[in-house]
């Protein structure tokens, strides 16, 4: 969960709403949208755990569309860029420490792709593949 934390702090690092202090819009904006990352990767966290400890795994956490606002080069106006988070799919098969290194891998991929997208990585499709 070390690298799924550090790709969580990598997204972070780009739309804090300290940066957008004079554009109170997109700060609120992105605000909003890393309150909806936090219950995503919380959600994550609690099936982790479960898949680990080989406990019944809450369903994951439902997919969402977000939008961040990224800085544009001055005098321009931050951007907005949607990003789509969604949990990985884990096979049923696998066993509890397999299943919980899968789904941990593929919600730090989903963050990753996101990070890409509010790069502008023309190769970024949707973050994360639905279940």
């Amino acid at each position: 969960m070390a690298a799924l934390r550090s790709a969580a702090r990598s997204l972070w690092r780009r739309v804090h709403p300290d940066l957008f202090q004079r554009h109170p819009a997109a700060a609120a904006s992105n605000q909003r949208a890393m309150q909806d990352v936090g219950a995503f990767l919380d959600a994550a966290a609690e099936r982790h755990h479960a898949l680990l400890t080989g406990e019944p795994p809450p369903p994951p956490p439902p997919a969402r569309s977000l939008a961040f606002f990224v800085d544009a080069p001055a005098p321009a106006e931050p951007r907005e860029v949607c990003v789509r988070l969604a949990p990985p799919h884990v096979p049923r098969h696998l066993a509890s420490a397999a299943a919980a290194e899968r789904w941990a891998d593929g919600v730090r991929r989903c963050i990753e792709d996101a990070v890409a997208a509010l790069d502008g990585s023309p190769d970024v499709g949707a973050a994360g593949a639905s279940e």
